[in-house]
């Protein structure tokens, strides 16, 4: 067994992937509810690409709401290929929730202050919270994605994220060679395990 790996944590996923998938489950009711027009997409969400993978693959969905940033890239390099192979929509949140501590992020304080002010960060994303946000941002919009909800918080966050989203053509080459450095904490940086 690995380290961190929890059987009756994943039995209850699997159990509930099930329940949801079962003739009178969730994913029926969304199929009912679109074929009468009321909704035209049907989406999941989760934490764990390796799970939205199966779920992408059984053609039942149109879109997917995943966790991506500096950090947590599981997303960019599990995900993103299957849901552009199935023309899924992709939807990032947390962008902001970089993190390099054993800590789980609710430790933090909110939005801007998710972005932890540890060493390792500010080598990758700058030593302010601007450059901060600004560096998360232009990350995960080089990655190929649909969306991206970044849980802005307050005027300086949505005028930096907007300055961001206006001025992007792409990562710069200092970038390119910066974000691409592997993150190699042998923990899970969602939940600290």
């Amino acid at each position: 067994m690995q380290a961190g790996f929890d059987s009756t944590s994943w039995n209850r996923r699997l159990k509930n992937a099930t329940k949801a998938t079962r003739p009178d489950g969730s994913l029926q009711t969304c199929k009912e509810a679109r074929s009468k027009g009321l909704v035209d997409f049907i989406g999941i969400t989760g934490y764990k690409p390796r799970v939205l993978v199966k779920a992408i693959e059984t053609n039942e969905f149109n879109t997917v709401l995943v966790p991506l940033n500096i950090v947590t890239r599981q997303a960019s390099e599990e995900l993103l290929p299957i849901a552009e192979e199935h023309d899924i929509g992709v939807v990032i949140m947390k962008p902001l929730s970089a993190k390099t501590s054993n800590l789980i992020t609710c430790l933090y304080k909110r939005s801007l202050s998710l972005l932890s002010d540890e060493l390792e960060l500010g080598a990758l994303l700058g030593r302010n919270n601007s450059s901060m946000v600004r560096s998360s941002l232009r990350y995960v919009l080089a990655q190929d994605v649909s969306v991206v909800v970044s849980g802005l918080m307050s005027i300086e966050e949505v005028e930096t994220a907007a300055k961001v989203g206006e001025e992007y053509t792409g990562l710069t080459q200092d970038e390119k060679k910066r974000f691409s450095v592997r993150c190699c904490w042998n923990y899970c940086r969602d939940c600290g395990l």
